[in-house]
């Protein structure tokens, strides 16, 4: 069992070498993915927005989170099979944390300067309290 192990090794290191897989799969470099909070806070920011507007939060997020407000972050293109051109949208959890932060960055400015919304940031207790609470009693509407 070792010894399975020892070649298994040598086996990458040499590919490795070469500029190759061992294992027939492409090597990525890894980025940072967001955290949990600052996927949750985003989506309470979203839910906050669409309470106070009136709106659903799917609408919020689609229509003004993703498409006004961060269209260059979240609408990409790409190459299919036959080599055309295709547009799709990422979704919020393939983001990394800069893009994650950036998002939520602007965001906050949206719902100040065009809807006159205050949304803080996220190390303000309270509001993620009260925004939560004004989500949960709405629930039904959004």
């Amino acid at each position: 069992m070792l010894a399975d192990a020892k070649a298994l090794i040598a086996r990458g290191e040499k590919a490795e070498a070469e500029g190759k897989s061992a294992f027939g799969a492409e090597l990525k470099a890894l980025k940072p993915h967001q955290s949990g909070q600052q996927l949750r806070f985003a989506f309470v920011c979203i839910g906050y927005f669409a309470a106070e507007y009136g709106i659903s939060k799917y609408e919020a997020e689609m229509e003004y989170f993703k498409n006004r407000v961060n269209h260059d972050i979240f609408y990409k293109k790409k190459l299919n099979r036959k080599g055309e051109e295709i547009g799709y949208v990422r979704h919020m959890d393939e983001l990394d944390m800069g893009e994650l932060s950036l998002a939520i960055t602007r965001w906050r400015n949206f719902c100040s300067f065009e809807y006159q919304i205050y949304i803080p940031d996220s190390t303000d207790y309270a509001f993620m309290l009260h925004a939560e609470k004004i989500i949960e009693e709405n629930r039904e509407f959004l």
